[in-house]
């Protein structure tokens, strides 16, 4: 029996070698299941689904794209009338790591960031809410109590508010489909198959399919949208090499919408979802240029706010299957050139790394690389300078009849309350929060409120702004985090 027992330790020794996933790194995941403070308890049972791959420093993959974390919700502070705290918190812990082929693995995570949400983080891992008063319509709020005292003021006043200036929920809720970051704190050894390197399910680009991306690079005059000749934009760092048939599935299946036309009912959605502070998945994009034409293709990815959301533009390569894009991501609003617009992110290789990363999830790439170019990167007086290594990243697409589909919100928005109660509580709530005793007592208490937790985020604390050939060589240094790409997985993918 021990010699039996001895055996199979040896034969698992040899095929397999201990690997450390240092404290430090970072796990994107995906929500199983809806979770906030209106419908959660704590010890409440959560699971995510792990999205993109987690590396070693060698290129070894420790922990591949289809891996589970699964926890429990540790706290729950549901808002309310606003009367025993100032904002809603929520606390997940995701503590057990399950392998697809292998052992789980007990490890100790702090959340760091939810995705493109209106909440933010502080860095002991607590969801803060949004403010009630930090909003548009809290501005119309504070007329009540006075217009109140004229009735037929006050009563229209309060109508056209409901109408157009609603307030925003101020619970916390994460949808099916919610991504999160979350930090592991302590080292966890992985036992991972010796010769191990590398995503079996990205193969490198074929020769002919570099020559053919390379061949269409050196015939553009150039690789940077823009706004106008004297207002350059964003820079082309994705090619894709597939059908628009086979990027819409790709893309459907990772959970990305398209883009409306802008029109009147659009300019009217987006107030609305500037001003309650919601999310709009197929909103309308800003008309930029590849060499005098606009883009042929957009997609986009948020969850609940408007002012923040992952996407990008596609161009066709003239009588191919060949698609250039720009991806980047939108951080918050800026005042640009006269009116509001999007700020986005200007370290676009993170960008780059999810669009990738997100269709691999899928199966829909069937193989990959990054290569290097030559390029120039206008600067835009008006915004941040672009940063990046200066590589595109070149994919090709297969069929994708059967991906694998992200975990996505039920479409019967289960968990969400009802328009008519949305209503009905944003009435409420105002004539509770917006009374003369009510905003004595918030303002009195917000001037006594200790400060808040630092807000922590894996988005990068960097220096200076550099040129991009520049930025390779002090990346280590700059970075606290730069998103893991499929990609980096193939010593082939890096040409």
């Amino acid at each position: 029996m021990h010699a039996a027992l001895l055996a199979i330790c040896f034969l698992l020794s040899a095929t397999l070698r201990a690997e450390v996933l240092p404290a430090g790194s970072e796990i994107e995941v995906r929500l199983l299941h809806p979770v906030g403070t209106r419908i959660s308890h704590a010890g409440d049972p959560i699971e995510a689904v792990v999205i993109a791959p987690v590396m070693a420093k060698n290129g070894t993959v420790l922990i591949t794209s289809g891996a589970t974390l699964s926890g429990r919700v540790e706290s729950v502070g549901r808002l309310g009338l606003g009367l025993k705290r100032a904002r809603a918190t929520l606390q997940l812990q995701l503590d057990t790591l399950h392998l697809p082929d292998g052992p789980n693995l007990p490890v100790h995570t702090r959340l760091g960031v939810v995705e493109t949400a209106k909440e933010k983080v502080s860095e002991d891992g607590v969801v803060g809410g949004i403010r009630p008063s930090a909003n548009v319509s809290s501005t119309v709020s504070y007329l009540v109590p006075v217009l109140c005292l004229e009735p037929h003021f006050g009563l229209p006043v309060l109508a056209v508010k409901v109408l157009i200036a609603r307030s925003p929920d101020s619970e916390i809720y994460f949808q099916t489909g919610t991504e999160l970051a979350v930090r592991v704190v302590d080292a966890l050894e992985i036992a991972v198959p010796r010769g191990t390197s590398a995503d079996a399910a990205i193969e490198p680009l074929s020769s002919s399919d570099l020559a053919t991306a390379r061949g269409f690079l050196a015939q553009l005059p150039t690789q940077q949208a823009d706004q106008g000749p004297k207002h350059p934009s964003d820079l082309l760092n994705i090619l894709f090499l597939g059908t628009h048939e086979q990027l819409n599935r790709a893309f459907h299946a990772a959970g990305w919408a398209g883009a409306q036309k802008h029109s009147l009912l659009t300019v009217y959605r987006m107030y609305h979802c500037m001003v309650q502070r919601t999310s709009y998945s197929a909103a309308p994009m800003g008309k930029l240029k590849l060499n005098g034409i606009t883009s042929d293709a957009e997609y986009q990815k948020g969850l609940n706010t408007f002012s923040k959301r992952h996407h990008l533009r596609l161009w066709r390569y003239p009588e191919s299957d060949a698609w250039f894009s720009a991806a980047t991501e939108d951080i918050s609003y800026r005042f640009h050139r006269g009116h509001l617009t999007h700020a986005s992110d200007p370290h676009i290789d993170d960008e780059r790394a999810k669009v990738v990363n997100d269709l691999a999830y899928t199966g829909c790439l069937d193989s990959a690389a990054l290569i290097d170019r030559s390029w120039e990167v206008r600067a835009d007086p008006d915004s941040a300078a672009i940063q990046t290594d200066g590589k595109i990243a070149v994919v090709r697409l297969n069929d994708c009849f059967h991906p694998i589909t992200m975990p996505m919100p039920a479409s019967d928005g289960q968990g969400q309350p009802s328009r008519i109660y949305q209503a009905a509580e944003a009435v409420r709530t105002d004539l509770v929060r917006s009374n003369p005793i009510s905003l004595a007592f918030n303002a009195r208490r917000m001037m006594g409120e200790t400060p808040s937790p630092k807000l922590s985020s894996f988005r990068l604390k960097r220096n200076a702004p550099l040129p991009g050939p520049q930025l390779a060589a002090h990346e280590a240094e700059t970075h606290k985090w730069v998103r893991s790409s499929v990609i980096d997985t193939s010593a082939d993918g890096r040409n």
